[in-house]
């Protein structure tokens, strides 16, 4: 099977733009309080697809037509494994998920301090957009309040992703609280904000 012209024509415009998808898609996931490592086994073989096809294409037009061809348009050669290793250094830095979390955390605070200052909300289950997160539970703990976090809600319901309960907790007391279970997980993230996982909630 030919995988381009024998005049050294660089990648097509659809690889550029499944690419540009997957990377989009992987740092959307990032972004979540919790990457789900079932939807992340979902995008690795995306990546190593395109990956094995690239370097594939650099083969075929070097066989064909030289390195010179390949030399002569080298930039946007150069782009996809540019993309790839600028995406893992983001993903390592926590890119993603630090900018949609500091755009969303005045909304955040907002509504954990007037869900704790309200008498009667000792739960809700509706869901509603907190900056760039999408909740549909919050809850009272001790010394703060749970925001359940609900993302990729299709994948979820077609059981692609597991869905167990995370999100975020404001605790200004500085700690987890006293009353957590065996099940529940804090990660102290930013303030007096932390990651927290348990049970299926969604």
């Amino acid at each position: 099977m030919r995988l381009g012209n024998r005049d050294g024509r660089p990648l097509s415009r659809w690889y550029f733009g499944v690419l540009a998808v997957v990377m989009l898609v992987s740092c959307y996931v990032a972004s979540t309080p919790l990457w789900s490592g079932d939807f992340m086994l979902f995008v690795l073989p995306i990546w190593m697809t395109l990956g094995v096809y690239w370097l594939a294409r650099v083969i075929e037009v070097r066989r064909r037509v030289g390195w010179a061809a390949v030399r002569r348009r080298w930039v946007r050669w150069a782009v996809p494994p540019l993309v790839f290793l600028g995406m893992v250094a983001v993903l390592i830095l926590d890119g993603p998920r630090w900018v949609r979390f500091t755009l969303s955390e005045p909304s955040l605070r907002a509504y954990a301090e007037s869900f704790t200052e309200s008498d009667d909300a000792e739960r809700t289950e509706e869901c509603h957009w907190l900056g760039l997160y999408r909740s549909c539970w919050a809850d009272r703990v001790d010394g703060g309040v749970l925001i359940g976090i609900r993302d990729l809600d299709g994948l979820v319901d077609a059981g692609l992703v597991a869905s167990a309960g995370k999100g975020f907790a404001w605790l200004p007391a500085g700690r987890p609280p006293a009353d957590r279970t065996l099940d529940d997980r804090y990660r102290r993230y930013a303030g007096d904000w932390w990651i927290w996982h348990g049970w299926d909630r969604l």
